[in-house]
């Protein structure tokens, strides 16, 4: 199923997210966004995406899209990444998402109060088996909330 993206800008437009993107041969075939409760990640919640493959031989790129205010007051935010394979298996791993480099300079697209940055998070990949994937981020931060995400 293919899903065209061409007004998402203005979707997005006033609310900080964090979206998962998956392009397989110059074409979006799973893009999925969710919002934040008041703009904030708190430890413990989780933001997660199901989503079906049926082609174990096509080489996928997946985008994970993280939406923040210019108020952010961090470089970047450390989280929990599971990945829940069709059947059952976990795997889980400690990612830094940067958003802006060692001077404080934002990284993604900014515009006005809000930015958007695009993080390749797995690129030219091939699931290893057909039927549901969950992938789960879980903010692991020092501060317990996160402002502005």
């Amino acid at each position: 199923m293919l899903i065209p993206t061409k007004n998402k800008t203005q979707q997005l437009l006033g609310c900080l997210l964090f979206s998962l993107l998956f392009i397989s041969a110059c074409s979006t075939v799973y893009d999925e966004t969710q919002a934040l409760d008041q703009q904030t990640w708190k430890q413990g919640d989780m933001v997660a995406f199901e989503f079906d493959i049926r082609d174990t031989t096509q080489l996928y790129d997946v985008y994970l899209e993280v939406g923040h205010g210019t108020t952010y007051r961090y470089q970047n935010i450390y989280c929990w990444i599971t990945t829940t394979m069709p059947d059952g298996s976990k795997r889980r791993e400690q990612h830094s998402l940067e958003l802006a480099n060692a001077k404080g300079y934002w990284l993604g697209d900014c515009s006005g109060e809000s930015c958007e940055r695009r993080l390749p998070f797995i690129l030219k990949t091939a699931f290893p088996s057909e039927g549901r994937y969950r992938i789960q981020f879980e903010q692991h931060s020092r501060q317990a909330a996160l402002s502005a995400i």
